[in-house]
């Protein structure tokens, strides 16, 4: 679902259009970062850290900060480029 939202303001106006439940699936992917991360940085420091570990996280890790970097560029897009 798209939302189409007008803005009228006394110097002029403008539009901004969202997708509705797509800023939730961004919120999911960042809050499991930080805990996939935060997990593997208190792994690290345990005697269960070995490669095996390192690259179990580190593939569940890859994908997820390929998908916050996305965010990331295309939000700064959306800003500077409305």
């Amino acid at each position: 679902m798209i939302t189409l939202v007008n803005v009228m303001t006394p110097e002029g106006g403008f539009s901004a259009t969202t997708t509705i439940g797509l800023t939730w699936g961004g919120i999911y992917a960042t809050a499991f970062l930080i805990l996939l991360l935060s997990i593997k940085e208190i792994l690290s420091a345990s005697s269960y850290y070995g490669k095996e570990v390192e690259s179990a996280l580190n593939a569940q890790i890859l994908p997820i900060l390929f998908v916050f970097f996305a965010i990331v560029l295309f939000k700064t897009v959306e800003v500077l480029y409305p």
